[in-house]
C-alpha cells in the first residue's frame, strides 16, 4: 500500500506480485491499517485519506 500511493514506485507492486507468482505464491496477505502517521488510512478520529484507500484499492486489484 505504501507504494502504491506515489505513482512512481506503483510498478513495483506488479513486478513483486509477478516475482511471487512465478514462484508458485497463490494467497498474498497485506497489512490494511496505518493510523496517524505518515500515508495514513486514517489521519485522525474518524477523518480518513481517500488517497490512501484508492492506493489500497489499487494493491488489492493488482493482486487479482
Amino acid at each position: 500500500m505504501e507504494h502504491a500511493v506515489v505513482d512512481h514506485s506503483r510498478p513495483r507492486i506488479r513486478e513483486m506480485l509477478q516475482v511471487a507468482a512465478k514462484m508458485g505464491l497463490t494467497v498474498c496477505r497485506t497489512w490494511a491499517f496505518n493510523d496517524g502517521d505518515y500515508n495514513a488510512l486514517q489521519v485522525a478520529p474518524g477523518q480518513f485519506d481517500e488517497r490512501v484507500f484508492k492506493a489500497l484499492d489499487y494493491v488489492i486489484a493488482e493482486a487479482g
